[in-house]
């Protein structure tokens, strides 16, 4: 058999290709491994959610979910701790009061920035997904006494929302670190039903006032027709007997609409679309036709 003759460049081709093959594979190779390392450095810098912790959820809500909130009511309230994958123990827990409801929490202490102490001895958390469920905080009415000046604004309150924060301060069992998380309530706060007929009693003093004053007239009835003008002593002392009697009449009815507007929603009679202190001036000025309407209304029943 002929001896087979390989020239210089064939052997160098060959070298090369199996060369280059030996790389490809290798790096490939390589490739698939770091795609399947579970705790490589390119799964650490995407942050998977396979290595991140679970937080602290801390939430807040009314202790009956069908409750409405109104200024000068008490309220009911329910905090729910549960914890992430990480033991902790749980180092306090406080509610934050808006400041305008002027409420107070019952057998709680406070903290000089009227923050509520709802917790002050620690818990230990260790399980993943325990929860801890706080005793319903009554928040209760500050008495009036004690408001002073400061309840004025109480009574000129509009419907708006407020918001209640409920915080958890916490620490790590693992590595010590302490830590905070909050929980909002947000909530639709109705004026309350005392300051509406103090708006019906500023608007009953004005209107009465603004009606003797400009020409209304006392004794149609008869056909006379009596001035405003305070020129003598009688009619000094008539003017203010038919504003008292004015004013009397109208504190009775308007508290009479008050009371109907908190017992029923449908009160064809009598309109008001705000149910806050300047509705209530809006009822005090039309206090004698409202005076009329629920006397007619009582007369005809």
């Amino acid at each position: 058999m002929a001896p087979v003759k390989l020239s210089a460049s064939l052997i160098l081709g060959l070298l090369l290709a199996i060369t280059s093959a030996t790389t490809v594979g290798a790096e490939s190779l390589l490739a698939d491994r770091n795609d399947a390392a579970p705790g490589s450095p390119a799964d650490q810098v995407s942050g998977s959610p396979a290595n991140e912790a679970q937080p602290v959820q801390i939430s807040v809500g009314p202790v009956d979910p069908d409750e409405r909130f109104a200024l000068r009511q008490d309220v009911r309230l329910a905090i729910t701790v549960v914890n992430g994958r990480e033991p902790i123990r749980i180092d306090s827990i406080s509610l934050s009061i808006p400041e305008e409801m002027a409420l107070s929490p019952s057998g709680k202490p406070t903290r000089a920035d009227g923050q509520a102490i709802v917790l002050e001895e620690p818990v230990a958390l260790r399980t993943p997904g325990k929860r801890l469920t706080i005793e319903p905080i009554r928040l209760s009415p500050k008495p009036w006494l004690e408001l002073k000046w400061s309840g004025v604004p109480l009574l000129t309150y509009t419907a708006r929302k407020e918001v209640f924060v409920a915080g958890v301060t916490f620490t790590n069992l693992r590595d010590g670190l302490r830590q905070t998380e909050n929980g909002n309530l947000i909530v639709s706060v109705e004026p309350t039903p005392i300051g509406m007929y103090a708006g019906a009693l500023v608007g009953l003093v004005l209107g009465s006032t603004f009606l003797l004053v400009y020409g209304s007239n006392s004794a149609q009835s008869n056909g006379t027709r009596r001035t405003t003008l305070i020129g003598s002593a009688s009619v000094a002392r008539s003017w203010f007997r038919e504003l008292a009697l004015r004013i009397t009449r109208g504190a009775v009815a308007t508290a009479l609409a008050i009371l109907l507007f908190q017992t029923t929603s449908n009160i064809s009679f009598i309109t008001i679309a705000v149910h806050d202190f300047y509705g209530g001036v809006l009822l005090g000025l039309f206090a004698d036709s409202t005076a009329r309407t629920i006397y007619q209304k009582i007369m005809s029943s």
